[in-house]
């Protein structure tokens, strides 16, 4: 049984891929978890991240398909997150 660093490294046949979605994902779980602490009900949550309510319910059911990673800039930046990309040599 091979063991990977994350599940994305399991499924992404192309590494680069892997990382753009590890990105994706922990851009997700900042935006859950920064409405979940500042306690937005949906309409405020709705109105902060610019979605609808079907968009929100997607973001917060972790449905990352539907976000493309310049969106989720965009709405983590909308809620007053700063999103910073760090680039570090492999096995840093």
């Amino acid at each position: 049984m091979s063991k990977f660093p994350s599940v994305w490294d399991a499924i992404e046949e192309d590494p680069a891929q892997a990382e753009v979605m590890k990105i994706r994902s922990e851009l997700m779980r900042s935006i859950s978890q920064r409405i979940a602490d500042e306690g937005w009900g949906p309409e405020e949550a709705e109105a902060r991240c610019g979605l609808t309510v079907t968009g929100l319910t997607a973001l917060l059911a972790g449905m990352i398909e539907m976000f493309p990673l310049e969106d989720l800039i965009r709405i983590g930046v909308r809620m007053g997150l700063k999103v910073r990309i760090t680039l570090e040599p492999e096995g840093f």
